[in-house]
């Protein structure tokens, strides 16, 4: 038998006197985690699983910015003379921040926050027509006094969505998501979000377990231009996710970011841009800085510089391709330079 327990997330939205704190951000594999305060974090792992006469491979990669979270987990099962057994493991990814008001008249007002929820799910192998060797989805939302439910099964025998996504079939979700409720002016609001993606593989000798491989995004998303849909005269404000001015944007700095004092990234060229798009940064002194390009949903696009660099400017460029040699879709991106544990974020425009 071939089992996957795929996504489990939850938002949860509290009122408070007032906001206090960082927002924390975090990824653990199997309770070995990795946070951070304030600016994000993006970690994979790898390990072997051993259990009876097979060998499988964890394969895990999560990350979580402000306003998004990714998790991914693949596990490959070999065999090794007679087997009966199984294995699995999991990736948990949480992003929390105490900073997020709704401005405007004094008073209550009704809005709807919008998110994104992206799942795709493979597998090969497992007991045919037989939803035992399955991906499955699970998320809750609760906004102080309303929510949502949803559930996804993808096996080997059928595919369906019930609750918010009934309906829905196939490898792949892409849905909005949306939290209706009535909101307090002024007070700040706690939101959590958790992600796990769990993987599990059973079998025996007549019956590959194969393998199962899913990868999530959980994002806010701005609809007709607000990430939070409210009358005129009222605004939604969460720094911590990226939110300023009721708009989402990933280059928003976090609570903000530290930066440290004579260090900046910036554009040094046109942006948009169809070719190369130039960038260049400074450092105060001596040290090792890491320059990366990422999508809106928090992926790894291109690693563009990584070591040692002297004190002053730097310039460096982006030829608009991934990490594989392929161009990039027309849209949205932006560099992020880590250095001295500070960030400085840039955003770019391609249009091929």
């Amino acid at each position: 038998m071939h089992g996957f327990r795929l996504i489990s997330f939850v938002l949860l939205a509290g009122l408070l006197a007032a906001p206090v704190g960082a927002a924390e951000f975090g990824v653990s594999f199997g309770g070995a985690p990795a946070t951070s305060s304030g600016t994000g974090v993006n970690v994979g792992a790898s390990y072997p699983i051993f259990s009876s006469n097979s060998s499988s491979n964890f394969t895990g990669h999560g990350s979580s910015w402000p306003g998004n979270m990714t998790a991914s987990c693949r596990i490959d099962t070999q065999w090794d003379g007679v087997f009966s057994g199984g294995a699995g493991y999991q990736v948990d990814v949480f992003m929390r921040t105490p900073d997020a008001v709704v401005t405007g008249p004094p008073g209550t007002v009704h809005g709807t926050l919008h998110f994104r929820l992206i799942a795709t799910f493979g597998r090969q192998g497992g007991f045919a027509d037989n939803n035992a060797h399955n991906a499955n989805l699970y998320s809750t939302i609760d906004a102080r006094f309303t929510g949502a439910t949803m559930a996804y099964l993808d096996g080997n025998h059928s595919s369906s969505g019930s609750y918010a996504l009934t309906g829905l079939t196939g490898e792949t979700v892409d849905v909005p998501i949306d939290i209706s409720a009535d909101f307090i002016t002024g007070y700040g609001f706690l939101f959590q979000c958790t992600l796990t993606a769990a993987g599990s593989t059973y079998g025996n000798l007549d019956t590959s377990p194969g393998l199962i491989d899913a990868n999530m995004t959980l994002r806010l998303d701005n609809v007709n231009g607000q990430v939070m849909t409210l009358p005129p005269g009222y605004s939604f404000e969460a720094p911590g996710f990226g939110v300023q001015g009721n708009f989402y944007s990933p280059t928003v700095a976090v609570n903000p970011a530290p930066r440290a004092a004579g260090f900046a990234l910036r554009l040094a060229g046109a942006n948009p841009s169809t070719e190369t798009t130039r960038l260049a940064f400074d450092l105060p002194r001596s040290g090792s800085a890491r320059i990366a390009v990422y999508d809106l949903s928090g992926r790894l696009v291109r690693s563009l510089a990584s070591g040692s660099f002297e004190a002053g400017e730097h310039e460096l460029e982006w030829d608009g391709r991934g990490e594989s040699g392929e161009r990039v879709a027309t849209g949205l991106y932006f560099a992020r330079a880590e250095y001295a544990g500070a960030t400085s974020v840039q955003r770019i425009a391609r249009t091929n």
